[in-house]
C-alpha cells in the first residue's frame, strides 16, 4: 500500500488538494486494516495534511477497518438510491460527509451522478471549511 500511496501522492500532490481521500470498496487484501492504515501513515509521511476515507460503514464491519486516525470520513448510504435525500444514515460513525445517491442529475448532465451533502448533524460552515478551505481565501 506505500507504494500505491506514493503514486497518489505524486499525481496528486500538484494540484495541492485540501484533502486525500482513501476509497475502500473491495476486499484487497486479508487485512484490510493494516492496508488502509499503511496508506494513509505514508501520505502522511509524504507531507498530505489531511486525508479522508470513503467507505461504506458495512464494509468498514465486515472487515474490521478502523476509521482512527483520518481527518474526515465520507460515506455512501443511498436507502433506496431515488435521486434524492432520504435519510440520515443509521450509524454512529462520526462522518463528515454523506453519499445519498448514485442517481442524481443535474440540468445540462444527461447521466446520472453521485451526489453528496455535509452530515445534517454537522455544522455546515465549519465542517466546509475543515473540508474545503476557508471561503473567505
Amino acid at each position: 500500500m506505500k507504494a500505491e500511496a506514493k503514486t497518489f501522492y505524486k499525481n496528486a500532490s500538484p494540484y495541492n488538494p485540501t484533502f486525500y481521500w482513501l476509497d475502500v470498496e473491495e476486499k484487497t487484501m486479508p487485512n484490510m486494516d493494516k492496508g488502509v492504515k499503511a496508506f494513509r501513515d505514508e501520505l502522511k509521511r509524504l507531507g498530505a495534511e489531511k486525508v479522508g476515507i470513503y467507505i461504506g460503514t458495512y464494509f468498514m464491519e465486515e472487515h474490521s477497518i478502523s476509521a482512527k486516525g483520518f481527518d474526515a470520513i465520507w460515506i455512501p448510504t443511498y436507502g433506496t438510491d431515488s435521486g434524492y435525500f432520504e435519510a440520515v444514515p443509521k450509524t454512529k460513525l462520526n462522518y463528515d460527509l454523506h453519499q445519498y445517491t448514485s442517481q442524481g442529475h443535474i440540468e445540462g448532465f444527461k447521466n446520472t451522478l453521485d451526489l453528496n451533502q455535509i452530515a445534517v448533524n454537522k455544522d455546515t460552515k465549519s465542517t466546509y471549511e475543515k473540508l474545503f478551505g476557508s471561503s473567505n481565501q
